[in-house]
């Protein structure tokens, strides 16, 4: 589930950790000047990784908003922090927010099973071997292509045009979603089918290859 940060809601994803989590909200005093006169605040403390956040006017401040999404609930750990270090920097530098996001790519390639080690050809082996739609390789590419332009100028200036950096956050949660929550949920269902099912199925599938 995803969820953007909003002044007293219970539940909504962390600026600090991205999870998904409960909020435990507690009105703060913040004095000014000469402590003569003080404003009233919120804070905001996730029950996932216990960071507090700090609300004025029911907006929040710290830690500084993003307009970036929350990343995929089923990102890999690793790939998780390159995005969420993406989604950090990307007010100060889409540039560097875009290349970021190119190296959470490199991760989750090695995690659906290319080497992890050149986009490019773990992208061409994927689509040798079917093994994602054109859709996801569309999506990789666009991120590979504007990711090294971030790091080596070309002809997509990101910092001039940072909705093109937002966009690549949408993409990398959109890889995640079908190449590895969907297979997850596909795998779920298919081992729930009974045993004499799927052995009737595996038999199939070696007749099959035998004979081609």
């Amino acid at each position: 589930m995803s969820e953007t940060p909003m002044f007293e809601k219970p539940r909504f994803n962390c600026p600090h950790c991205s999870a998904f989590a409960q909020q435990n909200w507690y009105p703060l005093k913040i004095f000014e000047g000469n402590y003569s006169s003080f404003f009233s605040a919120y804070g905001s403390i996730c029950v996932s990784c216990t960071k507090g956040s700090i609300w004025l006017d029911k907006k929040l401040v710290y830690p500084a908003a993003t307009t970036c999404p929350p990343p995929a609930g089923d990102m890999p750990e690793e790939a998780r922090k390159v995005y969420i270090e993406a989604a950090t920097v990307f007010n100060s530098s889409a540039r560097a927010s875009a290349a970021l996001l190119r190296l959470a790519l490199q991760i989750l390639c090695k995690e659906i099973g290319g080497t992890g080690h050149n986009i490019n050809d773990d992208i061409a082996e994927f689509v040798a071997q079917k093994l994602i739609p054109p859709s996801v390789q569309k999506a990789m590419d666009v991120v590979r292509v504007v990711g090294n332009n971030a790091v080596h100028p070309g002809t997509i200036d990101i910092n001039d045009n940072p909705t093109v950096a937002i966009k690549l956050f949408k993409l990398i949660n959109i890889i995640v979603e079908t190449c590895i929550t969907t297979q997850n949920e596909i795998t779920d269902l298919f081992d729930e089918l009974p045993t004499n099912s799927k052995a009737a199925i595996e038999k199939r599938d070696t007749s099959n290859n035998s004979q081609n």
